[in-house]
């Protein structure tokens, strides 16, 4: 196609006969086929999507015809006898004392009689405004009784409802939520009308509770939509209602589209698994509702498929002819140039060859651009690297020897500068799975630049990330960690917390105030998620400044669930250190707080949501180191226990993904503890002792009955001992008939001929 766009550059005999042959005969018959093909996929999808747009109407107007016949249902209610006479009697009550025991039988019975004309409706009351009476199908009861016994929102409380029911209400509903009704739970949407209906004056509110599976039902009608399609209902607020079929994925594409705000009667959406659907919107129902029905692209994609493959054997037949009779001629016509640039080509290097004189200065020119994008490319690939490498050992000071001339230098080169006179260390420690929010800094740069603050990003591990600071002033450093604060709440940057580093005059001291955001960042776990934790605020002249040798001993025996092991080893280090120092009282605290706080370090590596009832916190309040190891016994047995029932739970679910791969592998002769090994991303060795301990059998002998009990259905029939072998995973007969006798006592052939 490049030769065909730059065809008039081209002195080529044999190009100019072909493009000459492509552009009289064969071009206008492709575009003829091309032409037709689209016509006809475009007729299909017109149709097709018309047909989706009346079933998303259809839908609309089936739900709104049933909501018409609530609201009739509440004009036919207001103007009942027995329920004007409620709405007007007088008094801040019904007592049974004011309401004859006969009306009320006969007020209930009426209610049950609607409630089964009305199958759409599964519950009806009536709330008397003012009289802190409701009288449902179930009976007469106080608001409080009715919202707390017999119909109980999960989210909801009598209070809520009473402030609720307080306003007035015409026509509106509250979106599905679970709930309990006469012990029985449901999930409820609840369609409120004030009686009269329209006056602003009410007296009293219908309450009509609905199911969720009846709307759901009534999504669901189409035969389009129970094959493989879907149905979604959002409010006039954008917000979910209820849905039909689909998945999480569906929905979750839905959403982003309806965030953008793309417009259109049908549009194409795509799931994160690039699965592409259909997405019809209906018009807004009578009562706000929107209805969205999503459809697969498969299903239409399987009505256009004999139109596509019929144009392209079309268009290929003709651009075979077309290419084959101009080749012929252009070989004919120029093979004596072709001879004269062979002479050419062969003093050029093979990749400086082309198919003629102009391709040949061509492809130089490209290869030459090619080496410029090349090594391009690779400065911009690795430039990110070398200037995280650089910052990385400012901040860690591996050495005591740093050469900060050459330091100096390489910064230069990466374009790091620090024009600025202060310098604080942030360390940021993330969420699990929550990718890096470096599009967040580039967003900020602008302001930050105008406050006179220079800001660079720093990964240090997998969650831990750093941010150097270097501002004109303290003032707007503390500018500046605002607005990055905010600015990380903006764009919902899920973080466990900031730990921030004193302020230095010198790129020299950056280190001291890097370590000090990491002994900040110790106190998160005394502190709210997303808290700025600065060094100054916990900087205590009788702190505790040693370290814990046996810190990652503490958190593997917690891993591993050993609370007793972990207990002796925690109160041992404790012990150890009394022993050794003479500290206060506030660094007996932060040493067994320090202590603590490994426990919930190792339930943070193992992304254990849960945390010990027992709070770290308790140990700064308490006086006595007794009460402090007491402590930390109970944080440790708690946390080991949460660790065993996390890694129990895992390791439940690992082998049933083992035995299910096994029963779906068997047959596959390369099958191998290995493969299985690198297929589940575990060590074969533990492998082999994890299915050793979890089936009681090895690896080899589990897989080797699996087969040998495969095989014996296989024996039956007319199939020969050596197919056998091969369909259920033996690479030969020998292996598999030794492995039979073993397992059965009897040879595949005795088995054969009396199965």
């Amino acid at each position: 196609m490049k030769k065909l766009i730059f065809r008039g550059r081209s002195g080529s005999i044999f190009a100019k006969v072909l493009y000459s042959y492509i552009l009289i005969i064969t071009l206008p018959l492709i575009v003829f086929g091309v032409a037709t093909y689209y016509w006809l996929t475009n007729a299909i999808e017109k149709e097709t999507h018309k047909t989706y747009s009346g079933i998303a109407e259809d839908i609309r107007t089936e739900v709104d015809r049933n909501f018409q016949t609530l609201d009739s249902f509440a004009v036919q209610l207001s103007y009942m006898p027995w329920a004007v006479k409620l709405m007007n009697m007088e008094g801040s009550s019904l007592s049974y004392d004011r309401l004859d025991i006969g009306v009320l039988l006969g007020i209930l019975q009426e209610l049950r009689i609607f409630q089964a004309t009305y199958p759409f409706v599964d519950e009806i009351a009536i709330d008397f405004n003012g009289k802190d009476t409701i009288i449902s199908t179930v009976g007469k009861d106080s608001r409080e009784r009715f919202f707390s016994d017999l119909i109980r929102y999960k989210r909801l409380t009598a209070g809520d409802w009473s402030d609720r029911l307080s306003q007035l209400n015409n026509r509106t509903m509250l979106l599905p939520e679970e709930a309990s009704v006469l012990n029985q739970s449901k999930r409820l949407l609840t369609y409120l009308h004030a009686l009269p209906p329209g006056d602003s004056v009410f007296q009293a509110t219908l309450l009509l509770f609905i199911k969720e599976e009846t709307i759901q039902q009534l999504l669901g009608k189409s035969a389009l939509v129970k094959q493989n399609g879907s149905v979604y209902v959002t409010d006039r607020q954008g917000r979910y209602v209820t849905g039909y079929g689909g998945n999480a994925a569906i929905r979750a594409a839905l959403e982003r589209q309806l965030a953008q705000g793309t417009s259109g009667s049908v549009q194409s959406m795509r799931t994160e698994d690039g699965t592409g659907y259909a997405h019809v919107q209906s018009a807004e129902g009578a009562n706000g509702w929107t209805y969205h029905l999503v459809v697969p692209d498969n299903m239409l994609t399987a009505k256009l498929k004999s139109v596509r493959l019929m144009a392209i054997a079309l268009m290929m037949f003709y651009l075979l002819i077309g290419v084959t009779v101009s080749h012929l001629l252009a070989r004919r016509d120029y093979r004596p140039i072709e001879q004269m640039l062979s002479l050419v080509r062969a003093r050029l290097r093979p990749a400086e060859n082309g198919s003629n004189e102009y391709a040949i200065l061509q492809n130089a020119i490209y290869a030459m651009l090619n080496d410029a994008d090349r090594s391009e490319s690779e400065i911009l690939l690795y430039k990110p690297l070398a200037r995280n490498t650089c910052l990385s050992k400012l901040l860690k000071h591996e050495s005591d020897h740093v050469d900060y001339a050459e330091t100096a230098r390489t910064m230069e080169l990466l374009d790091i500068s620090f024009p600025h006179e202060y310098y604080r260390c942030l360390v940021m420690l993330l969420d699990e799975g929550q990718l890096n929010p470096e599009a967040l800094l580039e967003q900020l740069k602008p302001e930050l630049d105008q406050r006179l603050v220079a800001m660079y990003w720093v990964e240090l591990d997998g969650r831990s990330k750093a941010l150097i600071l270097n501002a004109d002033s303290g003032e707007a450093e503390e500018e500046a960690v605002g607005l990055l604060r905010e600015g990380l709440r903006g764009a919902s940057v899920a973080y466990r917390a900031i730990g921030a580093g004193r302020q230095y005059r010198s790129l020299v001291e950056l280190h001291l105030s890097y370590a000090e955001a990491l002994r900040a960042l110790e106190y998160r776990f005394i502190q709210e998620d997303g808290a700025i934790l600065y060094a100054e605020r916990f900087s205590d002249t009788h702190e505790w400044k040693g370290t814990i040798g046996e810190e990652e001993e503490l958190k593997l025996a917690i891993r591993n669930g050993n609370a007793a092991s972990a207990v002796e080893m925690a109160h041992r280090v404790v012990r150890t250190e009394l022993q050794a120092s003479r500290l206060p009282l506030g660094g007996i605290r932060f040493l067994c707080y320090r202590v603590a706080t490994c426990a919930l370090a190792a339930l943070e590596e193992l992304n254990i949501a849960r945390t010990p009832s027992v709070s770290p916190n308790e140990l700064l309040q308490q006086e006595e180191p007794g009460t402090m190891l007491d402590t930390i016994r109970r944080l440790y047995e708690e946390a080991a226990r949460l660790a065993a029932e996390e890694r129990q739970s895992r390791n439940d679910h690992l082998i049933r993904e083992i035995r299910t791969y096994l029963e779906q592998h068997y047959t596959d002769q390369n099958l191998s503890l290995t493969s299985v090994a690198d297929t589940f991303g575990i060590s074969p060795s533990y492998l082999s002792r994890y299915f050793k301990s979890q089936t009681g059998t090895n690896f080899v002998d589990y897989v080797n009955r699996r087969r040998i009990e495969a095989s014996k259905r296989l024996l039956t029939g007319e199939t020969t001992i050596v197919q056998v072998a091969q369909k259920v995973g033996f690479d030969n007969d020998i292996t598999f008939r030794r492995l039979f006798k073993k397992y059965m006592g009897i040879t595949p052939s005795q088995y054969k001929g009396n199965p």
